[in-house]
């Protein structure tokens, strides 16, 4: 009875010894950890949950406070909560320069397709936010016109303002035709329309481009605080 416990206390530890050999030259995983992935533009950690749908920096940018080596994250280049916060303030600059009629444009003079144009420049500064800066820069204009169209539509954008016809377009024609006003009448309310969204869409790729060349200038500059300075001036 000894000898058979003895025998297989020795095949147990012939065992235990293999598994720990073969652990000993298994390869060690890969330690992501001594990498940290940061946002371009605010420079905040990136926390994404796939690395294969960013746009990546190609070289190392310095070391992190706890010797990580930083890897800069190109696009997106604003993390979601810097994202929202320069949203509101673009907006809130927009509300706070027209109550205050420090606009390019005489508030009390303007007409709609004025205020539509205005619009769409707020309206694409924010869009900027979220597109790539290469693409901003690369994107011919009939190109952007496409890519902001379908941007539009994901957030749900109008590039009519609803004041002024209530209802949209569908409501605009039925009504016509409900108290039978005349076809030139109803002509010249859709040139109306069509003059409003193309003021809306020249500002919103205005606006765009304006945020796009505002924000790759100030990233390329070494000193931080100059830096972050001109990322300060590119909401106002």
């Amino acid at each position: 009875m000894a000898t058979q416990q003895s025998v297989l206390t020795q095949q147990s530890m012939a065992t235990q010894q293999s598994m720990a050999t073969q652990q000993a030259i298994q390869p060690e995983p890969a330690i992501d950890h001594f990498i940290q992935h940061i946002h371009y533009a605010c420079l905040h950690s990136f926390n994404g949950p796939d690395l294969e749908t960013v746009e990546l920096h190609d070289e190392f940018s310095g070391v992190g406070e706890e010797g990580q080596s930083l890897l800069l994250v190109l696009h997106p280049r604003w993390c979601p909560a810097c994202v929202e916060h320069r949203s509101t303030a673009i907006t809130e600059s927009y509300e706070r320069r027209w109550i205050a009629n420090e606009l390019p444009i005489d508030v009390s003079q303007m007409g709609v397709n004025e205020r539509a144009y205005l619009r769409g420049v707020r309206d694409g500064r924010i869009l900027a936010l979220t597109t790539s800066m290469t693409e901003i820069e690369r994107m011919e204009d009939y190109e952007a016109d496409r890519e902001l169209s379908a941007m539009m539509q994901d957030l749900g954008l109008s590039a009519v303002e609803e004041a002024d016809h209530p209802g949209g377009m569908k409501s605009l024609t039925e009504n016509f035709q409900e108290q039978s006003i005349e076809v030139d009448e109803l002509e010249k309310a859709l040139r109306a329309w069509f003059a409003e969204e193309e003021a809306y869409k020249t500002g919103l790729l205005e606006g765009w481009r304006a945020q796009g060349r505002a924000e790759s200038e100030a990233v390329m500059e070494c000193d931080l605080d100059s830096r972050a300075d001109l990322l300060q001036n590119a909401l106002r």
